[in-house]
């Protein structure tokens, strides 16, 4: 290895070749995104349509049209994807550099990497951030504050030409997510105290008064909500639903939107946050080590 390579941040000498893998693998598929609009478009026989079709335009039948996309869509669809891809290749090149591994078992939703430790198996959230805060996820709610309760962060800074990584113990987290969980509390418990003020006065008023009620009502009130299994297991009527069960699927889809409303959208914790606490820089999967026996040990 060279001198100018063992110069360069772990992040771009393990990962870099993923990186460019990846930016190939974007390339591609924003190739292919283009490609399927063509075949998408292919029976169409609108004239002058904006995406490739081999209808009639200008005259011209069976010939391809040119998609007219705007250069900054092009660099915004290719941007976004190229940074999905770093985000991916950033966490794998975490897991290496740490001694973490991944189960693969586990979905995005699930856990991002284990750590073994002295016969414990510890969870991590793995982070990564080139603007400062941190980005979490799309609809926080209860569920992330009770997945979070017990997680270890390790999160990885890529700012201004640095790069080193923090890690986070559950107590160190815990007062930002208490903040969290403080700004949503009253919204939560609205949803659990409104639906139950809803009364088939009410009900009425909303999707009208009936003997009994189908199966394609029920649908238009919970909509995606139920699978249909279980729209036919609340029937209590023959092919149908009484004023009282159906009461209780409008109160159910209640208080789901109420819920779905006061999630938050990808709460961001700020730069600051971190302050004075250890940056990891070297002897990387040691150093974490020492931490986490610290936490436990406590």
């Amino acid at each position: 290895m060279g001198r100018d390579e063992e110069s360069r941040p772990f992040f771009e000498r393990v990962s870099g070749e993923r990186i460019r893998r990846g930016k190939r693998r974007c390339a591609d598929d924003f190739r292919g995104v283009i490609s399927a609009h063509s075949t998408e478009a292919s029976s169409s026989e609108e004239p002058c349509a904006v995406i490739p079709h081999a209808g009639v335009c200008g005259g011209a039948v069976g010939q391809l049209a040119v998609l007219p996309l705007w250069p900054d869509q092009t660099t915004t669809i290719r941007s976004k994807m190229a940074k999905n891809f770093q985000d991916d290749d950033r966490e794998e090149a975490m897991i290496t550099l740490f001694g973490l591994y991944k189960d693969e078992t586990e979905g995005r939703s699930g856990v991002d990497a284990f750590l073994k430790l002295d016969g414990k198996t510890v969870p991590f959230e793995l982070k990564t951030t080139s603007q400062g805060s941190v980005t979490t996820v799309r609809d926080f709610g209860p569920d992330h504050i009770l997945k979070w309760k017990d997680k270890h962060w390790l999160i990885g800074f890529f700012i201004k030409g640095r790069e080193y990584y923090k890690y986070d113990s559950p107590s160190m987290m815990e007062n930002w997510i208490k903040s969290k969980e403080e700004y949503i509390a009253s919204d939560f418990r609205l949803a659990k105290l409104v639906p139950a003020k809803i009364s088939l006065e009410d009900m009425y008023h909303i999707i009208g008064k009936k003997d009994v009620y189908t199966y394609d009502d029920a649908k238009a009130v919970q909509k995606r909500q139920y699978e249909k299994e279980q729209y036919l297991q609340l029937q209590d009527m023959r092919k149908g639903y009484s004023s009282g069960r159906m009461l209780e699927i409008v109160k159910d889809r209640a208080e789901y939107l109420i819920e779905r409303g006061s999630t938050l959208n990808n709460p961001h914790i700020p730069f600051t946050y971190f302050d004075g606490w250890t940056e990891i820089t070297k002897n990387h999967a040691g150093q974490l080590r020492v931490m986490v026996r610290e936490y436990f040990e406590g």
